[in-house]
């Protein structure tokens, strides 16, 4: 996979050129998730008088609730890939990736691990992803319509992964999207949570909607880094004699004390008695 960091950021994006807002709302709102967040948001209205200088005309916005009501039954025989989120200090980008050695590579450089954005199946309608190298600190775009990934292109805008898709589009489970207008890096904030998509809504972001849907929520507020392993490692079952992918489904379930990331190759694993996950297939 192409990496995702990009280093070309030179100058000032012609395509999305407007004053700043604040880099740093969503990831500002995931920390005060926990006090009483739709109060909170209100409240800090007031605190963001930008947002009095937006165009009198705005989409309409769609509150969370103006959904279908999620429905996270899945089929037990699908298999899942984990996407996580990264966010980056100095620009406000949040970063959504399933790929582990981007992680590493992010994480080595400074950006912040958030925790699991969300479960994706390995098949399905393809999302893509693409960079824009003239935006101040750069930025990515992910939709699932090559109509408008092909528009965003021939506007200067470069495909991540050599075009090829980096997530799929199925299951029951609402991904919402909101846009910040006067945002240059980080102006499409992606999430599961309906309490975090609402509260931006309350901000001001717009265009609030659903970009795809996804197999599983995303856990935001309890980060267990011991299922990040470095991509070239397994996670072993402390009883069972399993070994898994570190993005499998089936590891993850698995309360902390009964898993244990492991040095040992396939090989040795195999040669010590365990067997491979019939689910992530290592």
């Amino acid at each position: 996979m192409k990496s995702a960091f990009h280093k070309d950021h030179k100058t000032q994006s012609t395509l999305f050129n407007r004053p700043m807002l604040s880099q740093k709302d969503p990831h500002l709102w995931t920390k005060q998730k926990k006090n009483n967040r739709r109060a909170l948001a209100r409240n800090m209205m007031a605190g963001f008088m930008a947002i009095a200088l937006l165009p009198v005309w705005t989409p309409t916005v769609l509150m969370a609730d103006s959904f279908d009501e999620d429905d996270t039954s899945i089929s037990a025989d699908q298999e899942m890939v984990d996407v996580y989120r990264l966010y980056n200090e100095n620009t406000g980008e949040h970063f959504y990736t399933a790929d582990l050695k981007e992680i590493d590579t992010l994480f080595n450089i400074g950006w912040n691990y958030e925790g699991l954005g969300w479960r994706g199946f390995l098949s399905g309608d393809p999302v893509y992803r693409l960079y824009n190298p003239n935006a101040n600190g750069g930025d990515h775009y992910y939709t699932a319509s090559i109509e408008e990934a092909t528009a965003l292109k021939n506007l200067g805008w470069i495909f991540d992964n050599d075009g090829q898709p980096v997530f799929y589009s199925g299951g029951n489970v609402n991904l919402y999207v909101v846009y910040n207008p006067n945002a240059s890096s980080g102006s499409h904030h992606y999430t599961t949570d309906v309490e975090e998509y609402n509260g931006l809504l309350d901000l001001g972001w717009t265009n609030g909607a659903v970009a795809w849907r996804v197999a599983e929520k995303g856990d935001l507020e309890n980060i267990d880094l011991s299922v990040l392993p470095s991509p070239d490692h397994y996670i072993i079952e402390r009883i069972g004699k399993v070994y898994h992918r570190p993005t499998c489904l089936k590891v993850r379930k698995l309360w902390s004390p009964f898993r244990k990331v492991t040095d040992l190759t396939a090989e040795e694993l195999l040669d010590q008695g365990y067997i491979p996950c019939s689910l992530c297939r290592p």
